[in-house]
């Protein structure tokens, strides 16, 4: 007789009730991956070296005498090769002179050694400024047309003497230029021919018109002062009807 069938009370046999399934753990397929590539990393590479935070106490450190000269004297030569050259030499290339190359004498074969040295045996760079031009170039556009055209002839003539023999074979001033007195004064807007090409705004009165003085706003009244304002009025009025 098997004992784990189970009867009622009219002898029917009851059937065993299912057991319910426990429901599984759903588990994202694409995080599932990630979580165990993170927890398979390490977090510290034992092959790093960290430096440890405390601040060890550094010794003072003077500036050695002489090195700041020396540093000025450095940032002088380079900017005075850099003139000498060209690259930074203000109006025009030709204001300045070409680097210094010593000349070759046939005989002797060897080069001629400059007249002027540094300590360090570097040939020295000679830079000549320029003396300030009776105009510049920039506005020589709004001079007249005549006055113009001798300027331009004559600015020609001085980057080339520059180029050939510096700044003491400059040309003599031309006799219109003399006469003319200061370039500056004979400058005017009309003369420039580039004008008619750039659009100058037309100034607009504000829609509002002109700004006027603000108004003082009138003070408010009681009912009571302006009772008192008109019988003062009044009594104003009736009097010079009596007189």
């Amino acid at each position: 007789m098997d004992l784990s069938i189970r009867v009622d009370d009219q002898g029917n046999v009851i059937e065993p009730e299912a057991v319910a399934d426990k429901p599984a753990v759903k588990v994202n397929p694409y995080l599932s991956t990630d979580q165990a590539d993170a927890q398979a990393q390490s977090f510290v590479d034992p092959e790093l070296q960290v430096k440890g935070r405390t601040a060890r106490a550094s010794a003072l450190k003077f500036v050695e005498p002489g090195s700041m000269v020396k540093l000025g004297e450095k940032v002088r030569e380079k900017a005075a090769k850099r003139l000498v050259e060209g690259f930074d030499s203000g109006r025009n290339k030709h204001a300045y002179k070409k680097a210094v190359i010593a000349d070759v004498d046939a005989d002797a074969g060897a080069p001629k050694a400059p007249e002027r040295r540094a300590e360090d045996g570097k040939p020295l760079y000679v830079i000549e400024f320029q003396e300030e031009p009776n105009i510049e170039w920039w506005d020589a556009e709004y001079l007249p047309k005549q006055l113009a055209r001798v300027q331009q002839n004559y600015h020609k003539k001085v980057i080339r003497a520059k180029g050939a023999g510096g700044f003491s074979a400059l040309p003599p001033l031309p006799p219109e230029l003399e006469s003319a007195g200061n370039l500056y004064e004979h400058l005017k807007l009309e003369h420039c021919k580039t004008r008619a090409y750039v659009q100058h705004p037309v100034g607009v009165r504000p829609p509002a018109g002109e700004e006027e003085t603000p108004q003082a706003l009138p003070m408010f009244l009681t009912k009571k002062e302006r009772k008192r304002i008109r019988r003062q009025n009044r009594a104003e009025r009736e009097g010079e009807k009596q007189d």
